[in-house]
């Protein structure tokens, strides 16, 4: 079954259980529940969580996706950034400024460390 089908099947369920648990109310005073009330709440919030957690796969594959797409240009764009960072070392060699290039900083002034690490990697972008 595919999870378009799971999902529907779920929300179903959980809309015919939630009526069921409309329909019980008003037989019994206030406060007070019988057990098929209450396992209607159970079985409502155990759908409930298991409709968000297929919602919540079904999103973390499409941002993995996304990621996984964006990659070849994000590693373009991250190309592009090192060469920025080694013609403005080479710029301030020839002005003869060192202070022109900021050592860990990209040309737009963005740091190339993330957590301490460098987000370029060395051997898709080996460094000069």
């Amino acid at each position: 079954m595919d999870e378009d089908t799971i999902l529907l099947y779920l929300e179903l369920n959980l809309q015919d259980t939630l009526e069921l648990l409309k329909n019980q109310k008003g037989k019994q005073k206030d406060g007070d529940f019988t057990a098929v009330e209450e396992a209607l709440k159970l079985n409502a919030e155990e759908l409930e969580g298991t409709i968000t957690t297929y919602k919540d796969r079904r999103m973390a594959r499409s941002m993995s996706r996304a990621i996984q797409d964006d990659a070849p240009a994000l590693v373009v764009e991250l190309a592009r950034e090192a060469q920025a960072e080694r013609d403005r070392a080479a710029a301030a060699v020839l002005a003869g400024d060192p202070g022109l290039m900021r050592r860990g900083s990209t040309a737009d002034g963005h740091s190339d460390e993330w957590f301490g690490q460098s987000i370029l990697c060395d051997e898709l972008l080996p460094r000069s």
